[in-house]
């Protein structure tokens, strides 16, 4: 297991190969928070195995801390039959 320093200045473990990925996204997400003026920051991935198994293939897992934004978002897939 390797101890990695994220972008954020956290010092994490590497736990397993799934965790790379995960590191890569939430370095992103960090570069793009402090180099941009953003209110609202989305991601679509894969990147969890877990929500496949809890909602299946056919529904995405919505994670955020705004009650708003996940009415928003889900408001928005309405139209289009999109779980």
């Amino acid at each position: 297991h390797e101890i990695l320093k994220s972008y954020k200045g956290l010092t994490v473990q590497n736990m397993n190969t799934d965790f790379e990925g995960r590191l890569v996204l939430a370095d992103a997400m960090t570069y793009c928070q402090k180099e941009y003026d953003v209110d609202e920051l989305f991601t679509v991935a894969t990147l969890t195995g877990s929500i496949i198994m809890a909602l299946g293939c056919y529904a995405a897992g919505m994670f955020t801390t705004s009650d708003a934004t996940a009415a928003a978002l889900t408001h928005a897939s309405k139209p289009g039959d999109e779980r």
